[in-house]
């Protein structure tokens, strides 16, 4: 038996792969996977599409999220589109209107 003191290491194999997934991780939150945003709408609701195209499509509308509700991106943006966990992708903004605001900014806008 081992001491409590000797440290068991995982075989080569598994840190070369344990390696690859934090460092293709790390590559998705630089390119931002894992930003959070509260949603802001004009008519209370905004569309998730299932690709980034056109915000005034509508066969491509998978689901709706709603005012005050809080998306995380689950990978690189596209533009002005965020891919989130909510089921698709949403406009980040679109005109002058900020649809997807980043959590850190409405923290401090409720705080003024």
């Amino acid at each position: 038996a081992k001491s409590p003191k000797e440290k068991e290491t995982l075989p080569d194999f598994v840190m070369q792969e344990l390696s690859s997934s934090l460092q293709k991780r790390k590559k998705q939150i630089d390119a931002g996977a894992g930003r959070v945003y509260v949603v802001r709408t004009t008519r209370g609701f905004l569309n998730v599409h299932s690709d980034p195209s056109d915000p005034q499509r509508l066969d491509n509308v998978v689901t709706q999220i709603f005012e005050g509700d809080v998306v995380e991106s689950v990978g690189p943006d596209r533009g002005d589109w965020v891919q989130h966990d909510l089921g698709g992708w949403s406009v980040r903004q679109y005109g002058n209107f900020t649809f997807l605001q980043p959590l850190d900014d409405a923290v401090e806008d409720s705080s003024k």
